[in-house]
């Protein structure tokens, strides 16, 4: 069990977009990982001499570069991140070295032990997503923790997050210190500002919020 002083993981959030990832194996696996990595802007790349029915269908959706054999340490020649989800264990130790004398940061989906990085459990709602981890030893545990917020967090949340841009930045426009615009901010979300977002909609969350910063509503 990993000391409560030092994690195995430091929880991240990278920007993909236009960097190369290179997935390796045909099946279930590989296919979950492609899709938490589509709608992120990278390049996809799958390496594998067949693919499953659903792999082939996110295939001909464009996209995705496939190619039709087993890979090979050239296969990683410039790639940020490598995911390795092949049923063959010895291929994925030998070829997580070829990855990483490449440059990449590698997951292993049969080996926790040897990944550089791995996925938590996701709440995906519009712009906003929220990643439970439990250090890479308890996945189950995260996604337990993953289903309770998301039975908390309305269906709105990503409308909120919209919403709440906004009026990110009409404080900004106050001029307040950096500190006490954070304050402000925090006294928003703390007041219930969502609760009236999500039962009466943007407008009366609006005046809620113009109230709560002792701003009159303009007309």
């Amino acid at each position: 069990m990993s000391s409560l002083t030092e994690k195995a993981y430091c929880p991240l959030a990278l920007r993909l977009s236009g960097r190369l990832v290179v997935v390796v194996g045909g099946g279930k696996v590989a296919e979950r990982k492609i899709r938490r990595l589509l709608g992120h802007g990278c390049k996809i790349t799958l390496v594998s001499p067949v693919v499953s029915t659903e792999l082939g269908t996110l295939i001909g959706m464009g996209g995705i570069h496939w190619i039709e054999r087993k890979a090979r340490g050239a296969d990683f020649e410039g790639a940020f991140l490598v995911l390795l989800a092949t049923d063959d264990p010895q291929a994925n130790m030998e070829l997580a070295v070829e990855a990483r004398k490449a440059g990449a940061l590698v997951n292993r989906a049969d080996d926790p032990e040897d990944c550089d990085f791995v996925f938590g459990a996701s709440l995906h709602r519009g712009a906003v997503e929220a990643s439970v981890f439990s250090g890479g030893d308890a996945p189950a545990l995260a996604a337990w923790l993953r289903d309770e917020l998301e039975s908390t967090v309305g269906e709105d949340i990503g409308e909120f997050a919209e919403f709440f841009a906004e009026l990110r930045d009409q404080v900004i426009g106050m001029d307040p210190s950096a500190e006490e615009r954070g304050g402000l901010l925090r006294k928003l979300l703390s007041s219930g500002l969502y609760g009236v977002f999500h039962e009466k909609g943007a407008g009366a969350a609006l005046e809620f919020a113009r109230k709560q910063m002792g701003r009159p509503q303009e007309g």
